[in-house]
């Protein structure tokens, strides 16, 4: 892209402007899917945002001359808009409804996702013997939960990847020392992997010289489904406790 900027009484700007892609449109669970299994966000990135063959500015843009006048205009009206504009972090789009999970509570009762309209859930992956990433997840969304005033709509649910090990009283006694309300939800090797898939949540054991045999390296997501049971949100396990709270009050607004 050539540009100039002269900001004198005659100012006018010209660029060469040609469309992009933002990183923000594979930012959904089937994209995600393909993250994990064979891409990294910046060939993501790169193969999106970069046409096929050379790249020639003048072949895939337009010249644009714009009066100074004008930008300055555009400017005095459009920035005090772009914050109502710009989404909250974390945001999924096009908004669709949350792959369904069925599964076990550490009481034996059935739980459905489907079944907790009404209700904004909020739904990690992990396993009890993990020995870091799940323990400081659950423990940003308990310090989430105490900044909401209206928590209790919001539920949040830990899905085991190790139903083998993870026992219903292992895993009651886990969720509780972070939030007495966190359900816990385990099953069938099967149905946890169906629920897992279904998010693009990848497992694997790592054999490990101790007792306990082995651990599992697996990827970490927090995903918000909104009253009407759409997935709305998707954060990184490393995404502060604010940014959560911040999406997290977002949906509970939005009735």
């Amino acid at each position: 892209m050539s540009s100039s900027l002269d900001l004198t009484a005659g100012m006018t700007i010209e660029a060469w402007v040609f469309p992009t892609v933002t990183p923000s449109n594979w930012r959904t669970v089937d994209e995600i899917r393909l993250y994990n299994r064979a891409l990294t966000p910046a060939k993501i990135q790169t193969d999106m945002n970069t046409p096929r063959g050379a790249v020639n500015p003048r072949r895939l843009g337009r010249r644009v001359v714009i009066p100074g006048w004008l930008v300055w205009c555009w400017l005095i009206v459009a920035l005090p808009t772009f914050p109502a504009l710009a989404a909250p972090p974390g945001t999924v789009e096009p908004i669709k409804t949350a792959p369904e999970v069925l599964l076990t509570t550490v009481t034996g009762n059935e739980f459905r996702l489907s079944q907790q309209r009404g209700k904004v859930v909020v739904v990690t992956f992990g396993f009890t013997l993990c020995p870091d990433v799940c323990g400081m997840t659950l423990a940003k969304l308990s310090q989430v939960r105490a900044r909401l005033k209206m928590a209790d709509d919001v539920l949040v649910v830990f899905i085991t990847l190790d139903p083998e090990r993870d026992t219903p009283a292992l895993l009651r006694v886990y969720t509780r020392r972070f939030d007495p309300t966190f359900v816990g939800l385990t099953g069938t090797p099967r149905a946890v992997a169906l629920a897992r898939n279904a998010y693009g949540v990848l497992a694997s054991r790592r054999a490990v010289p101790s007792p306990l045999g082995y651990l599992l390296d697996h990827s970490t997501f927090v995903f918000v489904v909104d009253r009407a049971g759409n997935l709305r949100l998707m954060f990184p396990a490393g995404a502060p406790v604010e940014e959560l709270a911040q999406g997290i009050k977002a949906i509970l607004a939005d009735r």
